[in-house]
């Protein structure tokens, strides 16, 4: 009897200590997807990471931003399909991994695929995975490699999820009015910014996004576009709260300082300004017209004169036609 019970921990010991597998993993974000959409949110955050849900204002707070749309996308949320899982990677205190996804979202009337990454964590404390949606900025990308240098060096980024754009000049500035006829805008920016297009294509439609970008020394001036290019689907709302509590939730760390209605040149904004971390601070302004979404924004070190910021945000006009 007594060997038994000593076979009987040891089994039980090697099943703790086993190294995770790809199967527990994708079994468990299956099931987070799964939470979702049966509404049981209770059960969705508990795939979340403490810090997490402590940095949304804790877990009643955590469950209202959930309920509405969890995994991000400008769209409906659809549902989620696990694409592919990268090697499990042992940390200090954790194991890692990278779950490839792929997001479909009702936009416009149509079906939009967008493909992005999670991050996967298991901390050895514990036997659950939890999960964090990445996206591709530059202070996320740091946090990987602070926090998953492991992971970083032997899978390395996912590579369709980095977009590198080439929009650090060292030119003078200059500030003057650029009109953009195909997407229907003017603006002022320090030079000519660098444009990023990018298109989803579906059965009905080709969704467009288009990335205007002129970044000095310590600002980043953007304009974005999103439309559809069938002119024969339109829609007149947007839902800007869904929109920037995608972005918080997906962008680690950080927090909503500013957000209010804003009328300049006869047109109603939301207006924004979000801490992505201790050191910078995102200002912008939303509107959404003629089914053509509009996102200005300006990222910046906190602390700095932000009167030429404005003028940036002010000098957006509508082109005449649209």
């Amino acid at each position: 009897m007594l060997k038994f019970v000593i076979a009987l921990v040891f089994i039980m010991n090697a099943a703790i200590f086993a190294d995770p597998s790809k199967a527990d993993l994708r079994s468990q974000q299956k099931a987070m997807h799964r939470a979702y959409f049966r509404k049981e949110y209770k059960k969705f955050i508990k795939f979340m990471p403490d810090w997490l849900i402590l940095g949304m204002g804790g877990k009643d707070k955590a469950l209202k931003v959930v309920a509405k749309d969890p995994l991000g996308g400008i769209g409906k949320f659809i549902e989620v399909k696990i694409l592919k899982i990268s090697e499990i990677v042992e940390e200090v205190n954790c194991y890692a991994a990278f779950s490839e996804i792929r997001t479909y979202y009702d936009f416009m009337g149509d079906t939009v695929e967008q493909d992005s990454y999670d991050i996967a964590i298991l901390d050895k404390n514990e036997d659950s995975w939890k999960f964090i949606s990445s996206q591709n900025s530059e202070h996320q990308i740091q946090y990987i490699k602070e926090k998953f240098p492991n992971l970083l060096a032997k899978v390395g980024l996912p590579k369709h999820k980095i977009n590198k754009t080439a929009a650090h000049h060292n030119q003078a500035i200059s500030w003057k009015k650029y009109s953009f006829i195909e997407d229907k805008f003017s603006i002022n920016f320090p030079f000519q910014p660098v444009l990023t297009t990018q298109e989803k294509k579906n059965k009905n439609s080709i969704i467009q996004f288009k990335y205007y970008l002129a970044k000095t020394s310590d600002r980043a001036y953007s304009v974005s576009v999103t439309k559809n290019k069938n002119d024969n689907i339109k829609s007149g709302r947007i839902n800007f709260k869904e929109i920037r509590n995608n972005f918080l939730k997906r962008s680690i760390g950080s927090k909503l300082v500013l957000w209010k209605d804003t009328l300049e040149n006869r047109i109603l904004f939301k207006e924004y300004k979000i801490q992505i971390n201790k050191k910078t601070l995102l200002f912008g302004r939303m509107c959404f017209i003629n089914s053509i979404l509009y996102n200005i924004g300006m990222e910046s070190i906190i602390n700095r004169n932000y009167n030429q910021d404005v003028e940036f945000l002010n000098s957006f006009s509508v082109l005449n036609g649209i």
